[in-house]
């Protein structure tokens, strides 16, 4: 039995935090970032065949935006199930301001 696979795009504002938390983490760490990089990307490709992998996220208003979400260390991958599709949102530190960086994203 052949298994669909969903695509996953990435919006540019998750390439903009996917580039700063590696440059942060490498900075202190290039191995460390190299290994967060792998991390990162298995469980990018993971959503391509199960994107209900993630779950709904605790706050409310994400949840009401249809937003998912899957963790990788301290970060948080939020995503939208579109079209056939898995689309990307953002990647963020959990210690930052999860529901106002999303909120304005949401709309889409």
């Amino acid at each position: 039995m052949s298994t669909y696979k969903y695509p996953v795009r990435l919006l540019s504002t998750v390439e903009q935090d996917l580039q700063s938390l590696l440059s942060y983490v490498a900075a202190d760490n290039v191995t460390a970032a190299l290994s967060l990089t792998d991390r990162i990307e298995r469980k990018l490709t993971a959503l391509g065949t199960h994107p209900r992998l993630g779950r709904i996220p605790n706050d409310e208003q994400l949840a009401k935006l249809d937003y998912r979400v899957v963790v990788v260390d301290n970060y948080s991958i939020f995503y939208k199930i579109l079209d056939k599709s898995v689309l990307v949102y953002r990647m963020i530190h959990g210690a930052r301001d999860v529901p106002g960086l999303l909120m304005d994203l949401g709309q889409n």
